[in-house]
């Protein structure tokens, strides 16, 4: 029997989980940790936490410092017979290696790794879904959350490898019944390889996971405008580029949404391309997280393009008219931004419910203000030193 924390390691069957010796887990783990109302969960892509432990590890101080109870790494890049890294602070709760029977490289790649607060109570559970039509290629954990006599969470880590085709990730999704119905909340978080309204392109795969997540009634938290990777690479040109995306996610129960707060921590960089993003969840609906933002949702399948063209040509042409009087191209810039928004209030519609960002509290909107005004003054002036207070300015975000 390994003790209170200990990694045990199974070849038993668990249901809904991966046959074979590539999952790990411990037993359950007594709860004996003090908390406050609010539960903290981080994702992070780390593309071989092997490679990168010592910078993990520096990085696990500050996580602990502003008391993040769950860390859930994707692309763990662990195999079977490597030994879990220990990070200080936190204990392993599950892992799921990568199967050694898919992929090209003997199981390279891939798996979810999921810690906690040492202390902190949890125990395994099972994912229910259909066995014989799951790719083996994604990766699940899930773990229970509990504590004390407050609710229960259930917490879904994922992994989905980029070459998977459009037409599998479709099959699949209609095969993850995750047991989003149940008492108690669900969180879903890691690197779904997919795009869509969260992020700043669009797949078909990605349309589908929306439409799924309607289905079962779950939010997708991450705010479009940020991305969740920022990786560079080289056009046909020759020239270095910058590529913005958002395949990590994290999901919630719509009816969790309105107690969430979603971050993203850009400065957190452990060697890995991606960003870590995190979760605030409320344990219990007593408790407020502040001041609450809300934004309508553009319906781009229903837009009338023909509409907006021509009714964006009228309104730059009655623009020009008067074009003398612009001095400079920021005020260009703001009368066609202006032209677009207007354009497209006329020819496309917007979901009738606000969509709720809980993470846009009036800090964040007061930090935003404030970098855009100082790109815009950089754009006016193109002064260096104006430059340099844009940079603070986002860095400050």
């Amino acid at each position: 029997m390994p003790a209170r924390g200990a990694t045990a390691r199974t070849d038993s069957h668990q249901p809904g989980l991966p046959r074979g010796n590539n999952f790990t887990a411990p037993k359950r783990h007594r709860a004996t940790l003090s908390v406050d109302g609010v539960i903290r969960i981080l994702t992070y892509n780390v593309r071989s936490i092997r490679a990168h432990i010592v910078e993990i590890k520096k990085m696990s101080v500050e996580w602990l410092s502003r008391e993040v109870d769950i860390l859930v790494f994707t692309e763990s890049w662990l195999k079977s017979g490597d030994e879990t890294p220990r990070l200080p602070g936190y204990v392993e709760a599950g892992r799921k290696d990568r199967s050694e029977n898919w992929g090209s490289k003997e199981g390279r790649g891939g798996g979810v790794l999921i810690y906690v607060r040492d202390r902190m109570g949890y125990s395994i559970d099972q994912i229910d879904y259909n066995r014989g039509t799951i790719h083996e290629g994604i990766d699940f954990l899930s773990i229970n959350i509990r504590r004390g006599g407050k609710r229960r969470i259930q917490l879904v880590g994922v992994y989905v490898p980029p070459n998977l085709s459009d037409e599998v990730w479709e099959e699949q999704i209609l095969d993850w019944n995750i047991r989003s119905n149940e008492k108690g909340a669900l969180v879903i978080a890691g690197d779904i390889n997919s795009h869509g309204s969260w992020s700043s392109m669009s797949t078909v795969a990605g349309d589908r996971i929306e439409e799924w997540c309607v289905t079962k009634g779950i939010e997708i938290l991450n705010d479009p405008v940020i991305p969740t990777r920022i990786a560079t690479t080289t056009n046909s040109m020759g020239d270095r580029i910058i590529q913005l995306s958002s395949p990590d996610v994290i999901m919630v129960k719509t009816a969790d949404a309105i107690n969430s707060m979603w971050e993203s921590f850009p400065e957190e960089s452990c060697g890995s391309d991606h960003i870590t993003i995190q979760i605030n969840l409320l344990w219990s609906d007593k408790t407020n997280l502040g001041h609450v933002k809300y934004r309508k949702k553009w319906k781009l399948k229903k837009a009338d393009w023909d509409l907006f063209r021509e009714r964006l040509r009228v309104y730059c042409v009655d623009s020009m008219k008067d074009g003398g009087r612009y001095q400079n191209a920021q005020e260009l810039y703001d009368l066609l931004e202006s032209n677009i928004k207007s354009a497209l209030i006329e020819a496309v519609p917007r979901t009738t419910r606000a969509r709720e960002y809980i993470w846009w509290t009036d800090e964040v909107e007061g930090a935003v203000k404030t970098r855009r005004e100082a790109l815009k003054k950089f754009r006016e002036s193109g002064l260096e030193e104006d430059g340099d207070i844009y940079e603070q300015a986002r860095g400050g975000e």
